[in-house]
């Protein structure tokens, strides 16, 4: 699965803030993460009531609050 936001970075230790569940480590949904533009949290596109399709479409624009 990608995360997809341009403001991803590699190498660190990545989970999801809704579940806790690390990255590699679920299965959570459909398997697509975003990632806050904001805040730069990372969550399971499930978690937070996004289809993959919707996490697609709001690359680099998503706001968890």
């Amino acid at each position: 699965p990608a995360l997809l936001c341009a403001c991803a970075s590699g190498g660190e230790e990545v989970s999801c803030r809704a579940c806790g569940l690390l990255w590699g480590e679920s299965t959570m949904g459909d398997g697509s993460w975003i990632r806050c533009c904001t805040c730069s949290g990372t969550y399971h596109g499930a978690c937070v009531g996004l289809s993959q399709r919707a996490v697609s479409g709001l690359a680099n624009k998503w706001d968890c609050r």
